[in-house]
């Protein structure tokens, strides 16, 4: 299988309170989303208020491509 066959969905998640974050990187996770990127930080100037950021990127692999990647697993390790 070659990197052009598999398909994926990226969803790109930035919030600036973090039990918003949590619970939306949550719901992404329990529907079968993996994380492949995350970040935190604050923007910290005398022109602005204190500000956090937190980032995640996750992405979901179609699950014909999953089973796939699966079932050669198994048959690699036998």
């Amino acid at each position: 299988m070659t990197q052009a066959n598999i398909q994926q969905e990226v969803k790109v998640i930035e919030r600036s309170e973090a039990f918003k974050f949590e619970a939306d990187l949550n719901f992404y996770l329990s529907e079968g989303w993996q994380i492949i990127a995350c970040n935190c930080g604050f923007v910290n100037s005398e022109k602005f208020d204190f500000c956090n950021s937190y980032q995640a990127v996750v992405v979901k692999i179609a699950n014909a491509v999953l089973l796939n990647l699966k079932q050669k697993s198994l048959t690699m390790e036998d």
